[in-house]
């Protein structure tokens, strides 16, 4: 394996190309993607994302690998997971031994394109994250206010993330991740039905202009961190069962404080309330929520 450095100054990928991975465990997997610990020369650890062998039709191969690396390498916010490098998988041959492991399968079948990415051995999914903590709600502002900076830095760079839940935001504490950009875009390209519209986002986040396939918006972000904000601060919705309305009347009937009430409601755009119109206004508006001590 060869990374292409994207940036000399990281001690782990401090020369022009790198080889000599130690594969190591898988610790995730997407719909269309694995992600495993490696070991750089250095000895730091570094995680490794590929493509996932369902991916078999050459018109998806490397597809969502390459984008996520042509977005990832023009970022750099405390808030954004750091791309450290990409480059291609070589094929190789496999060991016995190595028969029913996923990245064996990818590694001996063609050149795959491949993430470096920075490891978050000591993070913990959002929704992880706030059930743990002794103020759930405090928790799940701090968390949302650090992801709505990502979103600010992301959309003022004309980008949408697409694919904002609480499973792609990583929390070790007072540290916030935003991780898979596979889905992220320029604000108003279109979405091609034919071979997309079923890996864009997640079901349960997703806005109503999402569902009926329409290009992704900053509003569809804002509305999506509000469905994960809602998650965080009143637990699991099964939001795949939920109709709008129905969140919205559990957000209501909860005993949260009001200022939250009208946080969530603005952000989902749901009684009566209008939807911030970007991500500085929904900033300004959780600044004046912690100021009240909630």
């Amino acid at each position: 394996m060869k990374i292409i450095n994207r940036d000399p100054a990281h001690p782990v990928l401090g020369i022009r190309r790198v080889g000599g991975f130690n594969f190591g465990q898988q610790v995730g997997a997407g719909g269309f993607s694995v992600v495993f610990k490696e070991r750089a020369r250095c000895g730091w650890p570094v995680a490794v994302k590929v493509d996932s062998v369902r991916l078999r039709a050459g018109e998806y191969k490397n597809r969502f690998i390459d984008r996520e690396a042509a977005v990832l390498s023009e970022l750099d916010h405390p808030n954004i997971i750091k791309c450290l490098g990409h480059g291609k998988c070589f094929p190789r041959r496999i060991k016995s031994s190595e028969q029913r492991s996923d990245l064996a399968k990818v590694m001996s079948r063609d050149r795959r394109s491949f993430l470096a990415l920075e490891y978050l051995g000591n993070y913990r999914k959002a929704n992880e994250f706030v059930k743990g903590a002794a103020d759930r709600v405090g928790s799940a502002l701090f968390i949302i206010e650090k992801t709505a900076l990502a979103l600010a830095y992301l959309h003022d760079k004309g980008l949408i993330h697409a694919d904002i839940k609480p499973d792609n935001i990583f929390v070790n504490g007072a540290n916030v991740k935003v991780i898979d950009f596979a889905s992220a875009r320029p604000e108003g390209q279109r979405i091609e039905p034919e071979t997309e519209y079923w890996v864009m986002g997640t079901r349960g986040y997703l806005s109503l202009s999402r569902l009926k396939h329409n290009p992704p918006t900053k509003a569809d972000d804002l509305f999506a961190l509000g469905m994960t904000a809602a998650e965080l601060c009143l637990g699991d919705l099964w939001m795949e069962h939920f109709h709008l309305a129905a969140v919205g009347d559990k957000i209501n009937g909860s005993n949260l404080p009001e200022p939250v009430k009208e946080l969530l409601f603005r952000m989902i755009g749901v009684a009566g309330w209008t939807q911030f119109a970007n991500a500085q206004e929904l900033l300004e508006f959780i600044g004046r929520v912690r100021t009240t001590g909630v």
